[in-house]
């Protein structure tokens, strides 16, 4: 597996593990905007979205999906995405790069809806996250 270098926070994703910031590390914000910058998104990121990811801290947590699910945005993105079972999963272009699920203090998470999608399609439980944390 070709590791995805996470050179804003010092750190490196393979699959589901990131090295470096696993035990506790705390991300700032304005290193978690330069790396969904650098990775992306389908739709790209508005600034209001870049603003409020760059206005908390992050750690690393691993989280029930039916916690993450009380995020009413989320359900219903993955309620009406379902079928026969499965949730359907957007296709990209090109490489799909894995990052962590970015979750706000107060529960709203405001990337990473299909990684959650997959985790789920994959029969787990938990997924591993950003966090955030107030300032």
């Amino acid at each position: 597996m070709i590791p995805y270098i996470l050179a804003a926070v010092g750190g490196y994703l393979i699959g589901d593990s990131v090295k470096g910031y696993e035990n506790g590390g705390i991300v700032g914000g304005k290193e978690i905007v330069e790396m969904v910058k650098r990775v992306g998104t389908s739709g790209g990121f508005s600034d209001w979205t870049l603003k409020r990811m760059s206005n908390e801290d992050y750690e690393i947590r691993t989280i029930s999906i039916d916690d993450l699910r009380k995020d009413k945005y989320l359900d219903e993105y993955l309620t009406s995405s379902e079928k026969n079972g499965k949730i359907k999963i957007r296709r990209y272009r090109g490489t799909v790069e894995k990052m962590l699920p970015i979750v706000e203090s107060n529960g709203e998470v405001i990337d990473g809806w299909n990684r959650i999608a997959q985790a789920i399609n994959d029969g787990k439980k938990e997924i591993k996250v950003y966090y955030g944390i107030n300032k």
